[in-house]
């Protein structure tokens, strides 16, 4: 690929509270951090400069990461690292954010989005803010996605510590 690929910026949402049914998974990660990352957020750039080997690199490291997501079940602990294996969204959107903090890209440019799927059912997946536009990995397809092209009603998005909601 001689160019990366380019998408359109997410709209910034209204600061929010976060949204009821992920504010405990959020609490939990936030409490749970083993390597510090949220302590990162504070001084990583907010937008990941895309070129093709960069783009290269956000697929190497996407494609090795598990791809179907699994049902919560109840009294199991969420999991945020790259070896997982199940889980539900949650789990798998934090795995690919760990995981691409891993390889260096910048937390702040990573961010976890809630939408409603297709079905109307809550969803989560994670925003790649990119100097080219904003681009979405979605545990149910292999394919890094402009965020416009998904069939979602954009809910919220964690930017840093905090909630944004978009209102549609």
């Amino acid at each position: 690929m001689d160019q990366a690929p380019s998408s359109t910026p997410m709209p910034a949402g209204q600061e929010s509270k976060p949204p009821r049914e992920w504010a405990e998974f959020i609490t939990h990660l936030l409490k749970t951090d083993p390597k510090g990352f949220s302590k990162r957020l504070a001084g990583d750039p907010a937008t990941i400069t895309l070129t093709p080997k960069s783009w290269k690199k956000i697929e190497t490291v996407v494609s090795g990461l598990p791809l179907k997501t699994y049902e919560h079940q109840s009294g199991q602990p969420w999991r945020d690292d790259t070896t997982a294996t199940a889980g539900d969204c949650n789990t798998f959107t934090f795995a690919r954010r760990r995981a691409l903090a891993e390889a260096g890209f910048p937390l702040g440019a990573l961010r976890p989005v809630v939408a409603n799927n297709d079905h109307g059912e809550p969803h989560m997946a994670l925003s790649l803010e990119t100097d080219k536009g904003t681009f979405i990995i979605d545990g149910t397809t292999p394919m890094l996605q402009p965020w416009q092209r998904l069939p979602y009603q954009w809910r919220y998005r964690l930017n840093g510590h905090q909630w944004e909601k978009f209102t549609q």
